[in-house]
């Protein structure tokens, strides 16, 4: 049997504990863990669901969207239409994520959907500042920056 894990990036979700924070999509929740930097890396991480400011964005079929950590403090994945880099850090003690250098993406032009799609996700991972793990498979990044929940769902990629 495959086991499906699921890695969450929350922005600007408003709580006071980390372990509140569901979409209501998760089985059983339990308090939020900090995680190892090992935890992230060597795997390609494929988004399965968005939600921006509390509302849930349908993603355009046939799109991938991932993301990938190396060791060495570098990002880079896939936006939809274009790829991105960046590098960070990661504070496994307390969970604190900085994004260390810019996001930087190729400039190649897509159809307008898929723009739109690619700009609202860069737009919320450059948000996060905030990683912590739950439920043993899932992975939280999170930010506290507005007053509504913006989440995206990870699974590890094939």
């Amino acid at each position: 049997m495959i086991m499906r894990r699921r890695f969450l990036i929350l922005a600007a979700c408003p709580i006071a504990s980390l372990s509140c924070a569901n979409t209501g999509k998760e089985e059983g929740s339990s308090s939020a863990l900090p995680v190892s930097q090992e935890a992230l890396t060597g795997k390609t991480w494929v988004l399965k669901s968005m939600v921006d400011g509390g509302k849930e964005i349908a993603l355009e079929k046939d799109t991938k969207l991932s993301i990938s950590f190396g060791k060495e403090g570098e990002v880079k994945g896939h936006s939809g239409v274009n790829s991105f880099a960046s590098g960070y850090t990661l504070d496994a003690s307390s969970g604190k994520l900085t994004w260390t250098k810019p996001f930087r993406q190729t400039r190649r032009a897509g159809p307008p959907e898929l723009m739109k799609q690619e700009s609202t996700f860069i737009k919320i991972l450059r948000q996060t500042d905030r990683l912590h793990q739950r439920a043993q498979e899932e992975l939280l990044f999170t930010s506290h920056s507005s007053g509504k929940s913006t989440i995206l769902t990870f699974a590890p990629g094939k």
